[in-house]
This record gives C-alpha cells, sequence and structure tokens, in this order.
C-alpha cells in the first residue's frame, strides 16, 4: 500500500508538474531555433543522399526507404543524434547500403536538467525509498517515447525540401520510395515518399495510397471508404457527386480542383492545402483540422495548418466538424452555413455576416 502511495504522489507532486514544465520549454526553446534545426537536418540530408548517390555509382542498388531513427543511447548519453539508414528492403531486417550518425543537438532540449528536476522533487518528498533514479530515467524515457511523434512531426516540415533537391534525384530509388522518421528498429512514421501512377476510381476499400499523385481526372458518382491519402497531390482534378468518407487527408495538396456536390465525411484534413479549388454545394461532415480529435496516430504525422488559399467555397455546409485551426487566404464566399461546428474565425465571420 505504501508503495502505491508514494507511485501516485510520484505522478501527481512530481513527474506531472515538471514534465509540464519541461515540455513548454522544449517548445519554446524549439520555437526559437526552428531555422536552424532545418538548416542542420536538411543540410545532413542532403549531404548523405549525395554520398548514397555517389556509392551507387560503384553498385547495383536501388533504395526504397530511407530512415531517421533517433537513438534514445544517445539522449542517455546526453548527446542527442539520429542514424540515417539508406535501405533496399525492410528496414532493419537487413544491413543499410549507407548509413550515417548525425548530430541532433535541438532534439529534447534540457533533458538532463529534467531528469535532475524529477530525481531532486523526488527527494524533497521523501519518496526515494520508493522511487529509484533508474525507475525515474525509464518513467522519462517513456514520456519522451510518447512525443517523440511530434518531433517526427517537425522533421517532416523541415525535410519537405527534399523532393525538390537535386541531391534527391540522383539518387536510383525503387518504385515505391519513402522517407520515414522514428525509432530504431521500431516504429518508423512515413514522412515523404513518390510511387507510381494509381487509379483512385479502381482502389479497394481501405487502401493505402500514400504520396500518390492525381492529374487532369475526374471521378463522379463515386464513393471513396477508408482511403489513407495522406500527401497526395490532385492536380486539375474534378470531383463531381463524390464522397469521401473516414479517409485520411492529412498533408493531401489540391492544386486547381473542383468538388460539386461532393460530401466529405468522418475524416481528417489536418494540414491539407487546397489552392485555387473551388466547392459547390459540397458537406462537411465530422470533419477535423487538428490532431487531437485523430482516431489514429498514423493519419497525423502532419507538418502544418489545413489551409484553403484564393479558393470559392459556395453553399459549402460545415456539420459537426473541427476547423477551429484553419488558415484562410484570399477566398471567396457564397452562402456558408454550420451547424454543431468549430471554425476558424474568417468562416465563422462569414457566417455571421450572412446571417445578419
Amino acid at each position: 500500500m505504501e508503495r502505491e502511495k508514494a507511485t501516485q504522489k510520484f505522478q501527481e507532486q512530481c513527474f506531472v508538474p515538471l514534465f509540464t514544465e519541461w515540455t513548454q520549454t522544449v517548445t519554446e526553446q524549439y520555437g526559437k531555433d526552428y531555422e536552424r534545426a532545418e538548416k542542420l537536418l536538411l543540410a545532413h540530408g542532403k549531404s548523405f543522399l549525395a554520398a548514397l548517390a555517389k556509392m551507387q555509382e560503384r553498385m547495383d542498388c536501388q533504395i526504397c526507404i530511407l530512415t531517421f531513427s533517433v537513438l534514445w543511447t544517445s539522449l542517455l548519453q546526453g548527446k542527442p543524434a539520429i542514424l540515417i539508414e539508406a535501405y533496399e528492403d525492410i528496414p532493419f531486417g537487413s544491413d543499410p547500403v549507407l548509413s550515417e550518425k548525425i548530430p541532433a543537438p535541438w532534439l529534447f532540449y534540457g533533458w538532463a536538467d529534467f531528469i535532475d528536476a524529477l530525481e531532486r522533487k523526488c527527494g524533497e518528498l521523501a519518496l526515494n525509498t520508493y522511487i529509484r533514479p533508474p525507475e525515474i530515467r525509464a518513467k522519462a524515457l517513456e514520456a519522451a517515447q510518447n512525443i517523440l511523434i511530434t518531433y517526427c512531426m517537425v522533421m517532416k516540415a523541415h525535410l519537405r525540401q527534399l523532393p525538390q533537391s537535386e541531391e534527391w534525384a540522383a539518387v536510383r530509388k525503387q518504385i515505391f520510395f519513402f522517407v520515414s522518421a522514428g525509432e530504431y528498429m521500431e516504429r518508423q512514421l512515413p514522412l515523404l515518399g513518390e510511387r507510381p501512377e494509381l487509379d483512385l476510381a479502381y482502389l479497394e476499400n481501405g487502401t493505402d495510397a500514400r504520396f500518390s499523385k492525381f492529374k487532369d481526372c475526374t471521378f463522379a458518382e463515386q464513393t471513396f471508404t477508408e482511403l489513407f491519402l495522406t500527401d497526395s497531390k490532385f492536380y486539375h482534378c474534378t470531383f463531381r457527386n463524390v464522397v469521401f468518407e473516414q479517409c485520411a487527408l492529412c498533408d493531401a495538396l489540391f492544386v486547381d480542383c473542383t468538388f460539386e456536390n461532393c460530401t466529405l465525411s468522418d475524416l481528417s484534413i489536418m494540414g491539407a492545402e487546397f489552392y485555387a479549388t473551388r466547392f459547390t454545394d459540397v458537406r462537411f461532415s465530422c470533419v477535423w483540422s487538428d490532431l487531437g480529435q485523430s482516431r489514429e496516430k498514423k493519419d497525423c504525422v502532419s507538418c502544418g495548418q489545413t489551409t484553403f488559399t484564393n479558393c470559392l467555397l459556395e453553399r459549402v455546409q460545415f456539420n459537426d466538424s473541427n476547423l477551429g485551426s484553419t488558415q484562410i487566404g484570399s477566398c471567396q464566399f457564397i452562402e456558408l452555413s454550420a451547424d454543431n461546428s468549430v471554425l476558424c474565425p474568417t468562416l465563422q465571420n462569414q457566417i455571421s455576416s450572412e446571417e445578419g
């Protein structure tokens, strides 16, 4: 019983408040160093790709995946680092074609101070008898693992420039190539990629079609269910009487597209970007644009806000949706309506003005 009380006291009076304080410090410091971290990660990424392309001049190999793995051992040693590896096959199941450990000083700022604060507070609360330093460190590492997805999201934002680089183009890749980030030999989250063209009209329900590209396509009288379309790109496409339900559209890109009499239902558009796109008689039903409402973490490795830029929204309805973090730029609106929804100020003000 004493052990249970000590554990509860440690959690409530020591770990939770100090973890909250530490994550706030990390967020603030990372914000200050954002550009420096991006420059550092991109430089190492391009350098690795250049070395990989040079190696391929001597070796007959094609790469299917590039992994960025956070090394927990380096964090415990006080020198955070990331391991970049290139594989021809299943990652970690065979030897990498190329591997390089790079410094990552922007990972988990003030980690040592956080551990020291936990141990010190534990002593002040007279919990040392029950909560020993190894348990404290294990608890802190577990917390770091739980917020790793946040770092993966930021790494994705930093690395989005890679596909436009000469170094990326110079690497010989397999037909489906992607970049992932996460833990070494553990869960890796896909960040970037490229794949051969798919026909959206013939994809089965539940298909993982991330990183797909669609251009000059017309889709009519169809229902797409549980399609995983994260990071897909749509250029000059038309959707007429189409339903997207329970799909993942995180970080999807729509450029000069048209939605006519369509429904987006029970799905995430976190980080999706809509440019010069027309929405006419479109219904957003149970659609969200933030991380908190995600049913699965996998569909939310996103790196930005949902944006509508130079779009036309005509007779658009928002029902049971949360688009509070959406960013609107230079859009036109005609007859918007909402029911039981949280909308960004621009959309909410437009609806209020029409009602007034």
